[in-house]
Parts: C-alpha cells; structure tokens; sequence
C-alpha cells in the first residue's frame, strides 16, 4: 500500500472537511445577523407603540381636563345665578372639589408630556440602532458570500486532488473506500504509531502492525478506518 500517497490523500481530506465545516457555518452566521437586525426593527416597533400609546393617554387626560374646565364655567355662571344659599354652596363645593381634581390632573398630564417626549427620544434611537442593525448585517452579508465562494473554490480545487490520490485505489478496496468516505468524511483514514488507530485510539494488534510494515491495506477493527504509518515508521521499516 502506498502510505506517502494515503498520507498525502488524508491531508487533503483534513483541509476540505474543515473547509466544508467552516461553508457550513456560513448560514448561521448570517441567521445571527439577520436574527439581530430584525430584533433592532422589533425594538423600534415597540418603542414606537409604547410612544404612540403614551401620547394616546396624553390626549384623553387632556381631553377630561377640558371638559372638567367647561363644566366648572358652566357651574361658576349657574352659580351667579342661583337663588338660594344651599344650591350656591353645592356648586361652591363642587367647583372646589373639581378645581383640585384639575390640578391633580395637570399635575399627570405634566407628567406624561415628559414621559412622552421621553419615549418620543427612544423611538429615534431605536431606528438609529435599527439603521446601524441593518448595514451591519448588509455588511456581514456581503463578507459571508465571498468568503463562501472562496470556500467553494477551494473545496473544488482540493475535491480535483483528492479524486486524483483516490486513483491510489482499485476494485473493493475504492468501493470500501467510497463507502467510508461517505460515511466518515476524513476520519475513513487513520494514521497509527504502531500501538493504536490515530482516530478512535484502539489498540492494534501484533498482526495488523506486522500487515503494516508490510504495506498490507488494513483496516482499523473498531472504527473502519483505512490505516497508515507515519513518515517516519515507513522510513524505518523501509530501511529494514
């Protein structure tokens, strides 16, 4: 078995699947991305709802106060002309109890005027936050599609070399290697120091090691993996 070139093939499979990994990333980064600008709109909505709905309470307190304001008028002229003391001092007492009733209620409305104003501020930073959310993920958009295409490239370019160092294997031995390669991606190979497979750690025994140093084609008895030795060992064992 040709070790040099099972090496060589493995490292080649390394990069792509690692390459495969990171073009696999890719979508979820832009998920996240996307997933933030569409929480900065969300937040605009709210605020903007919050806003709205403040200024709305805004308008009703108002409202009551004008007509607070007219019923106390109209109660000052009933007054002016009523006949008797006892109506003039019920409407006395109920133009008191509005008139302070009234304060109370410009007090609130005061109140709320800032607490609208407030949220009023909001709304502008959230579409601030919301317009910066948005060229960040237009940004981040535009990095992952390059990136993803030179990922591809590159994953094309490695998937050309690795079609060239499979020419490596013939007959069963290409279709267990395609097997594991579909199953395993890079770990169908596995390099060993001699005691165990490089990929689940099972030892290997004094017979495979021997099949080995033969450059016998073996296979990992636990995980399946098409075996190799080290530059080294190869070198070693050549010699011997």
């Amino acid at each position: 078995m040709d070790y040099e070139g099972l090496r060589a093939l493995h490292q080649l499979l390394r990069q792509r699947a690692d390459l495969e990994e990171q073009l696999a990333r890719c979508p979820r980064t832009l998920h996240a991305a996307r997933l933030k600008s569409e929480q900065l709109e969300k937040a605009v909505e709210e605020a903007k709802t919050a806003w709205q709905k403040c200024q709305k309470d805004v308008d009703s307190k108002q409202l009551t106060l004008r007509q607070r304001e007219t019923r106390i008028k109209q109660m000052q002229e009933r007054r002016n002309s009523c006949d008797s003391n006892k109506e003039f001092q019920l409407l006395s007492e109920q133009i008191e109890a509005d008139l302070k009733a009234n304060s109370v209620l410009e007090d609130e409305i005061l109140e709320m005027i800032e607490r609208a104003e407030q949220l009023h501020e909001d709304v502008k930073h959230a579409r601030d936050a919301a317009a910066e959310g948005k060229q960040r993920f237009q940004m981040i958009q535009k990095e992952v599609e390059a990136k993803a295409a030179e990922m591809k490239a590159k994953i094309a370019s490695l998937t050309e070399r690795i079609r060239a160092g499979e020419k490596l294997f013939v007959g069963e031995q290409l279709q267990s290697y395609l097997r594991r390669i579909e199953a395993n991606s890079a770990d169908a190979l596995a390099e060993t120091d001699g005691q165990s497979c490089g990929n689940c750690h099972t030892l290997i025994t004094t017979q495979i090691l021997s099949e080995l140093r033969q450059r016998k084609p073996v296979s990992c008895k636990s995980c399946g993996a098409i075996l190799y030795m080290p530059a080294a060992s190869t070198a070693t064992a050549g010699d011997a």
